[in-house]
């Protein structure tokens, strides 16, 4: 097709976008084609021709951040298209979509669930007070889930399926993983099948034979080089035939398992080279004929034994959650779609309060989301299965791209993507969105001629690969020697052994010299500039980003940069820096005083520095390496007294400890020793304080170490392990430093320059689990493993056909290891550097490109010394810095505003004093009573009124002996002539919020001061003539005392006519107070 056509196409495709609007779209928008503006786009238009308002719209994202950038920008489009507006008919529109913004939803699936589940708790079986948990407190809960299921079985005497695993060579924490790898999956249906018990006469009668007749040509002492690996196995394996009843199975089991490893033989080691060569080639057939075939049969026998002890745990610890109201990620999904499915009325409810949908980055979303998604946008209403469902015209917008589906290992799953894909081309259109807005040509004609041949060829089906889709860039390649562009290779020659440190470290040195080289003024950035004309600048470090396939040496690249000079934000690095272990090792001995190893670990450490001779000092002159002595012993030499002053540091934090919370004896810990500012400039300053900076936040946002210090041992524990706290930088989202991070990260991300880096690290891994998501009901195919060493598992159990179930997620892996060298490859706005090991490919993560790149050159070796550190010739001013600090702040904090409410402010110029009733209910019910006035007119049907008005009551702290009145309040004004009336209105608004700004004289100067006067209307509602306007009052009064609270509260109200008029520009023709205590409005 020609690229005219291409582009054609395109223009199309982005004009139906936003003309046509009533037609339900899948849009698959390749790299940097501008899909965030499209959605945009629509939703703006969608508005702007009244086929949908602001709060029936719902957006969903991938993540929080995006979440916050289409929102932000969102609100921004429409602020411009307000400012814009030519009729007062577009500007009304567009005036009452921002109004709604905050009624809208735009954020993650989780979210979504919340605040579906939050709405009908009773209905999804839920505790209204739910909550949901991080990852890492489900990971928690889930742990504890665990024990505490194989605890109750030992408790309740239910030892019996732990006695046949035991019988079986299984243990139960062998089960532990693939316990937490089922509860990932809870919305499928996990295969297992009985099989026939193995028959274990099968190996008695082959190997016992064999290994009698090998047994003879082995020497008697051992070789001068040791045994070979079949030697060595035929010895052991007699010894245990010698010690062992090979009347029992399992005995014979461990003996076959000795044999299910690779057998090498040297000849020259046996009494007969011959018999050797012999029985290397018996022992290898035999493994293909007997053991394999022997241990599948075993594996598939245990497969069924063993998941019908996991799945109680799972369902248990399920019941653990709900019951508590924790809910974690799955749980949110799982739940909301088991409403909308089993529930039609509530499916319907929700399916008119969001009736337009907008789903991005649909490839890498939860399948639970497709079945949400199709319940909410079905056709039929009455239609609970979702793959039965096709959505109602215009309802769904749906943006993603199959090409950088990248998220299998998190349930993303691309076979449910096509399958959506059939279901929308079944009821709207398909559209491409080919150009691209990111990358220079330069880029894009290398994307397209490597990756052709990686994705599935257009009209070829495939269930596994994306198909292939040219990418049209439309930025020119920049001009000039120094506007370096396009793609290069950056080669580490052969290390030694291969070994991946050296790896790591020579193409990080590279890195780091290259982006030096870059930044000292020899690299120029092309960019647009605000009038949409090209221009270069001078490269700076946040030009930059580093990506590296695996985390491990995340690190190792910020550290060489920082030696050339250059600051870097890292994201992904879990390196645990010294300091944590540190502070980590301090409040251990804190919290166990009589622990002497852990004080002599934080005496010895970092902190206090103090040497294992002066320690021995301290101890020939009578010293006690003690937190609490009953004897302070007097220490006279000066090695002595440095252990003796490290001692007494110590006790003056224990005495911290104990007199202060938690938390803030920490902080104040880590102030009086200066960890912060010695991590900052120390080697890899700025993520060492940067770190410990983020551990301060991470535990300031945890209530349960404020107080107790065994609670904050335990935490910092725990951010101890390698997925425990993610490294950070001082200059994380500054914007100022060279970005580095693993490449999942880089999902959604562009740079001016990127380096696809660190090539080693690459280990193909067997398929563990299948899921297939095509099947009614889903199934999910699980091995089970444990570990064999640090490097190695063993498969302990498999289901039944498990090698073609492998077979097939080894496509869908590989497939997606190509979607992911197409995400990184088109990071990159200028300039694609990547790295590439001449060793060894096979270790090389980018080794699948190395086809397409020897035609790309190699970038030149730009040798650099590193930044020499900066010598300070003296002490800076500390003190006049912080002067100056402190007058900057006491200028900043003089309020250059005022703040005020229009009920405040009418109630001080009011001189109507009322007596208080000492039968009032409270603020609380008035907010009550609004709150249920307002979900009625917004759209809640009546029957649903108890149960919000009890959700309402809890939240808001009233007593239950007021729901009913509070109830029968509400019902008596949905029965009024006013409530109708504002029914029947053009447009109404409840509980409407505005701020407004005014600028005043300020007394007893001439300066002029601005005044932000906020308020909130009750109910405002456009009729023919004008604007109503009405404030509802709960106060409880005699009759008599109506004249006084009408003279109390009129000013208020007018207040809201002045602004109203003033602000929105609108007559109001009538303003009222609703009396409800008596059930009376009054016009005024």
């Amino acid at each position: 097709m020609l690229n005219e056509q291409i582009i054609a196409q395109d223009e199309n495709a982005r004009y139906r976008i936003t003309n046509d609007l009533d037609t339900t779209f899948l849009v698959e928008a390749g790299a940097g084609s501008g899909k965030t503006a499209s959605i945009i786009g629509r939703m703006i238009a969608l508005i702007k021709e009244r086929k949908a308002e602001t709060r029936h719209i719902a957006a969903i994202t991938f993540t929080n951040k995006a979440a916050a950038e289409l929102l932000g920008r969102f609100r921004i489009k429409l602020e411009q298209e307000y400012t814009a507006a030519k009729t007062d008919s577009e500007r009304e529109t567009l005036e009452a979509a921002l109004h709604q913004v905050p009624e809208c939803f735009i954020g993650t699936i989780h979210a979504f669930c919340g605040r579906l589940l939050r709405e009908r708790p009773i209905e999804a079986g839920l505790d209204p007070a739910f909550c949901e948990m991080d990852e890492q407190e489900d990971h928690e809960l889930r742990a504890r889930s665990w024990d505490a299921y194989v605890h109750d079985l030992r408790v309740r005497g239910e030892v019996q399926a732990m006695e046949e695993l035991a019988s079986l060579h299984v243990h139960v924490e062998d089960l532990r993983a693939v316990y937490n790898k089922v509860s990932e999956y809870e919305d499928v249906h996990i295969y297992t099948e009985q099989t026939e018990h193995p028959n274990f006469d099968r190996i008695r009668n082959s190997l016992f034979p064999m290994l009698e007749q090998a047994a003879p040509y082995i020497p008697t002492t051992e070789p001068q080089k040791e045994w070979d690996a079949l030697q060595k196995t035929i010895r052991s394996a007699r010894r245990h035939m010698q010690t062992k009843d090979m009347n029992d199975e399992m005995n014979v089991l461990v003996l076959a398992k000795l044999f299910d490893r690779v057998l090498s033989v040297t000849l020259n080691r046996w009494t007969d080279a011959s018999m050797a060569k012999q029985f290397k080639e018996q022992f290898a057939g035999w493994q293909l004929a007997v053991l394999k075939p022997f241990l599948q049969q075993w594996r598939e026998y245990l497969h069924p034994k063993l998941l019908a002890f996991v799945l109680p745990a799972v369902r248990y610890a399920r019941e653990r959650r709900i019951e508590a109201g924790r809910l974690n990620f799955q749980d949110l999904l799982m739940k909301a779609a088991e409403v909308l499915r089993s529930q039609p009325e509530v499916r319907q409810y929700f399916a008119g309060r969001y009736r337009r949908l907008f789903v991005d980055e649909f490839q890498d979303t939860d399948p639970i989301q497709a079945e949400m998604m199709l319940l909410l946008t079905g056709a039929v209403s009455s239609e609970s299965d979702w793959r039965k469902q096709l959505p109602r015209p215009g309802s769904l917008f749906i943006v993603g791209d199959p090409k950088q589906s990248i998220y299998r290992f998190r349930r993303a799953d691309i076979s449910t993507y096509l399958f959506v894909k059939k279901r929308i081309e079944a009821a709207g259109e398909v559209l491409q969105l080919n150009r691209n807005f990111r990358s220079v040509q330069a880029i894009g004609d290398y994307v397209n001629y490597a990756f052709e041949s990686k994705f599935a060829q257009s009209g070829t089906a495939s269930d596994y690969q994306a198909p292939y889709v040219r990418m049209m860039t439309q930025q020119a390649n920049p001009r000039g020697k120094s506007a370096l562009h396009g793609v290069y290779t950056m080669t580490v020659p052969k290390q030694e052994r291969d070994r991946q440190l050296d790896i790591a470290m020579y193409d990080a040195i590279r890195t780091a010299e290259f982006i030096a080289w870059a930044c000292a003024g020899n690299l120029t950035i092309q960019e647009r500039v605000r009038d949409g004309e090209l221009a270069q600048r001078a490269a700076v470090p946040g030009d930059f980003l580093v990506l590296l396939k695996f985390r491990r040496y995340i690190g190792l690249y910020a550290q060489l940069l920082e030696r050339y000079g250059i600051s870097s934000d890292t994201s992904g690095n879990q390196d645990v820096i010294e300091e944590l272990t540190a502070i980590h090792q301090l409040a251990q001995a804190l919290n166990d005083p009589g622990d002497q190893v852990s004080l002599l670990a934080v005496l010895r450490s970092m902190l206090l520095g103090v040497s294992d001779d002066e320690l021995y000092h301290y101890r020939q002159e009578g010293g006690h390496i003690q937190l609490y002595s009953t004897v302070d012993c007097v220490v006279s030499s000066s090695k002595g007294n440095t252990a003796a002053q490290a001692i007494r540091k110590l006790r003056q934090y224990a005495e911290w400890v104990r007199s202060l919370p938690a938390l803030s004896a920490f902080i104040r810990i880590i102030d009086d020793i200066g960890l912060v500012p010695a991590a900052a400039s120390s080697a890899t300053g700025a993520i060492r304080s940067g770190t410990l900076l983020k551990l301060l936040d991470v535990l300031q946002s945890d209530t349960a170490v404020a107080f107790d210090w065994t609670a904050l041992t335990d935490r910092l524990s725990k951010l101890m392990d390698k997925d425990g706290l993610e490294a950070a930088s001082l200059f994380t989202g500054s914007g100022a430093a060279v970005r580095i991070m693993n490449l999942h990260k880089a999902k959604g991300l562009e740079a001016p320059v990127v380096l696809m880096a660190c090539p080693c690290g690459h280990i193909e891994h067997d398929a563990s689990e299948h899921v297939d998501r095509l099947a009614d009901p889903p199934l999910g195919y699980f091995t089970i493993t444990k570990p064999k060493d640090s490097y190695s598992s063993e498969v302990i159990a498999l289901p039944p056909g498990w090698l073609e179930r492998a077979e097939t997620e080894r496509l869908f892996m590989n497939a997606e290891t190509e979607r992911l060298l197409y995400v990184a490859a088109t990071r990159a706005k200028q300039l694609l550097i990547v790295s590439q090991y001449a060793g060894r490919s096979a270790i090389d993560p980018w080794s699948m490109l190395g086809d397409s790149l020897k035609h790309q050159l190699e970038l030149d070796f730009i040798p650099l010394t590193p930044a020499a550190p900066q010598v300070l010739e003296q002490a800076p001013d500390v003190i006049g810095a912080l002067g100056d600090w402190e007058r900057a702040l006491a200028v900043s904090v003089q309020s250059t505003y005022r703040t005020d409410s229009v009920t405040r402010m009418a109630k001080s110029e009011s001189e109507v004093v009322v007596e208080r009733s000492s039968e009032g209910k409270g603020m609380a019910y008035g907010t009550l009573v609004h709150r249920l006035l307002q979900a009625l007119g917004e759209g809640m049907e009546l029957s649903d009124l108890a149960v919000f008005c009890r959700m309402a009551a809890e939240e808001e702290g009233v007593e239950e002996k007021w729901l009913e009145q509070a109830q029968d309040t509400v019902l008596q004004v949905a029965e009024s002539g006013l409530w109708k009336r504002s029914i029947q209105a053009k447009r109404c608004y409840h509980e409407f919020s505005f701020m407004t700004a005014r600028v005043l004289s300020d007394e007893g100067s001439t300066a002029a001061v601005t005044s932000l006067l906020r308020g909130v209307i009750d109910l405002v509602f456009e009729e023919e003539e004008g604007w109503v306007i009405v404030d509802f009052k709960t106060d409880h009064h005699a009759l008599e005392q109506e004249a006084q609270l009408i003279e109390l509260y009129k000013p208020q109200v007018f207040a809201y006519v002045d602004e109203w008029e003033r602000t929105v520009g609108c007559k109001v023709k009538e303003a009222g107070l609703y009396f409800l205590d008596s059930d009376r409005y009054v016009k005024l």
